[in-house]
């Protein structure tokens, strides 16, 4: 079975202390941000968002993991 090369994009939601709040992947995260505007509690917390763009979802999961294991988001 061929690797999906599908470009997939990691985000971090920052407070204004510089908090961690939540790291996620998507294909996109402006898009995902406005799921979460109407899904999470922690939305109007958000003050920063670092995206950062993988080559393919199999990537972004690993650094997602790996971020949530090592970065610890709230």
């Amino acid at each position: 079975m061929q690797e999906d090369k599908t470009p997939t994009e990691l985000y971090r939601h920052y407070d204004k202390a510089g908090v961690l709040l939540y790291v996620g992947i998507s294909l996109s995260a402006v898009v995902r941000l406005s799921q979460h505007k109407a899904y999470s509690r922690w939305f109007s917390k958000i003050d920063t968002i670092k995206i950062e763009h993988h080559s393919s979802r199999k990537a972004a999961l690993a650094a997602e993991k790996r971020a949530i294991k090592s970065e610890r988001p709230k």
